[in-house]
């Protein structure tokens, strides 16, 4: 047995993946850029709403060391997290600069990220110390986009952190990707990664980095539909097993990797 965990902070959509299967959500907020300001790198986020706070700050003193740190409550959950991810440590990010509709996509993806601080969640303590931080970053037009899937997953393997991240649907992947797995800081290039539905609880991620079968296996332990009149989300928790070609030529295994897939489909 081991304890699951998966905080979502991508946006202002809160998930119990514990509470329910699925939901119709038909809450829709217009934002046109226009009238928009648009926060620059690194600004604070706050929130306040009736029951819920999130602030997100920088603490940044120009020595060298960053870190994100993240205050969120939510009474209805019973959930209070101040966490801080360090995002200080030696190492590399998967950085994707594409193209979507002539216009300009950016994205940066940091995994296994340091965290410290207080994680109570339903009158329970997790420690934040044993958990990994995922940071996303993006600019640029997305709106026209059909379909997106993204995994991810963090732990520790033979003691060392490791990360995954493979994503589809987000600018001109015929040439560039955003797949690649991190071991210890270093980042290992994947390049295409085809994705299959086995069935409503397996998929499998096909690399010829991924073992003799080339294929890394994901299973289903938690799922969540959501959507409202535009887009429809799936949000996943699962785990990953299979096995991984390092760029030395050493094979690892990959057991029970805890992880977490989102699929977003624009009808």
């Amino acid at each position: 047995m081991y304890e699951l965990l998966y905080i979502d902070l991508t946006s202002e959509s809160k998930t119990d993946f514990w509470a329910y299967d699925s939901e119709y959500y038909d809450e829709i907020r217009y934002t046109p850029f226009i009238r928009e300001t648009i926060h620059q790198s690194g600004d604070f986020a706050n929130l306040n709403k009736q029951g819920f706070h999130l602030n997100i700050s920088i603490d940044n003193n120009n020595n060298g060391i960053i870190k994100h740190i993240l205050d969120v409550e939510n009474l209805k959950l019973k959930l209070k997290i101040h966490a801080i991810l360090n995002l200080s440590p030696s190492r590399e990010s998967i950085v994707l600069v594409s193209q979507i509709n002539n216009q300009l996509y950016y994205s940066c993806n940091t995994n296994t990220i340091p965290i410290s601080g207080n994680i109570l969640i339903g009158g329970k303590h997790f420690d934040a110390s044993k958990c990994f931080g995922v940071m996303r970053f993006f600019r640029g037009i997305t709106n026209s986009v059909k379909y997106i899937v993204w995994f991810t997953g963090n732990g520790r393997i033979n003691g060392k952190p490791l990360g995954i991240n493979i994503g589809q649907g987000l600018g001109n992947v015929d040439s560039l990707t955003e797949n690649g797995v991190c071991v210890d800081g270093i980042i290992h290039k994947l390049g295409q990664v085809e994705i299959e539905k086995v069935s409503e609880f397996i998929w499998y991620l096909k690399n010829k980095r991924f073992g003799n079968e080339g294929k890394l296996m994901f299973t289903l332990l938690r799922k969540v539909e959501q959507e409202n009149h535009f887009i429809k989300f799936t949000r996943v928790v699962g785990k990953f097993n299979g096995r991984f070609i390092l760029d030395s030529g050493i094979e690892i295994n990959i057991l029970n990797l805890v992880g977490y897939m989102h699929i977003s489909k624009n009808d």
